[in-house]
């Protein structure tokens, strides 16, 4: 055999190798993915289906470097980072007893605790509040075997809603503060999540390179304070922004429209509502994700090819 002819043979293997280099190198440049989930009472069904979403598209799950979330989203977000696998089992069981987010999330936990499970995970973050001075903290848990117990105690604090607590303090200009309130953890006291903002932040390094994905029950609009890294919202349908948005603009920047989508979700938001009533809510949510996450894999797709 020639000279030529091993240098013809090479080429394919060469021209195949260059081809898997551009494939690496396309995949280098996604973004790495965070998410987000906001506290949303019992429509942490809505977060079941997104979540349901999320772990049908195992190419997004393997590039989710971290998941955030505050009060019921703090749930939903352990779910997802330490039993993915009950998620089908955990979302029937609270559907089917209307409630009872945190003693399901423990009981599974609990039998989790001796087996195997994913090592490269994404991270977890659980966001609070502390009650001194109204500031947001978020509370890391590497997979795959946190502190079960420091978990259990921090998502408790997460969902602690304080009695002093009034709707419109989302509103207000200044954090607020709760002093005396909350659950302590590691010598002071914190509260529900949600107070200190709508979605927790998603701690990385170089957040440039990252893209949120941020889920809430409720329908927003991200105001140009929110926009600062690229964000994918997944939320129900809000139409055309009202001219009343800015008078619920929270002080993180997150505009809460005053809808009847969001004045109908308060109901079964406070627990009273059916089985029914909250399996539409997580039937919704998976529906809103699978959409806003092929919005997400069109964007990235026609990127690439541009």
């Amino acid at each position: 055999m020639s000279n030529n002819d091993v240098g013809r043979q090479r080429q394919p293997l060469q021209h195949s190798q260059q081809l898997e280099v551009e494939r690496s190198s396309q995949q280098m440049k996604k973004p790495r993915l965070t998410v987000s989930f906001s506290g949303a009472g019992h429509l942490i069904a809505y977060h079941l289906g997104v979540s349901k979403s999320l772990l049908n598209h195992q190419d997004f799950c393997n590039r989710i470097k971290s998941v955030s979330g505050s009060s019921s989203g703090a749930i939903a977000a352990a779910i997802v980072t330490q039993i993915p696998h009950r998620l089908d089992e955990y979302s029937d069981r609270f559907l089917k007893e209307r409630g009872k987010a945190f003693e399901h999330f423990r009981a599974l936990m609990e039998e989790e605790k001796d087996r195997s499970r994913v090592k490269d995970g994404p991270n977890l973050l659980v966001c609070a509040t502390r009650s001194s001075d109204g500031s947001p903290q978020l509370f890391p848990f590497t997979a795959p075997y946190p502190d079960q117990e420091r978990l259990f105690d921090v998502i408790r604090a997460s969902c602690q809603i304080p009695a002093s607590f009034h709707p419109l303090d989302l509103f207000a200009k200044n954090p607020m503060t709760y002093e005396g309130e909350g659950i302590e953890i590691d010598g002071t006291l914190y509260v529900d999540g949600g107070v200190s903002g709508v979605f927790p932040p998603a701690r990385l390094h170089d957040q440039e390179q990252s893209h949120r994905i941020l889920v809430t029950p409720i329908a927003v609009t991200l105001t140009e304070t929110t926009k600062e890294y690229l964000s994918t919202l997944i939320c129900p349908h809000k139409g055309a922004p009202s001219m009343w948005s800015r008078f619920f603009t929270t002080r993180d920047g997150i505009a809460i429209e005053p809808s009847v989508s969001n004045i109908q979700s308060l109901v079964p938001a406070s627990g009273m509502t059916s089985s029914e009533a909250l399996e539409d809510w997580y039937l919704r949510g998976m529906d809103d994700g699978e959409r806003q996450l092929d919005v997400l894999m069109d964007t990235e797709f026609d990127a690439h090819e541009s």
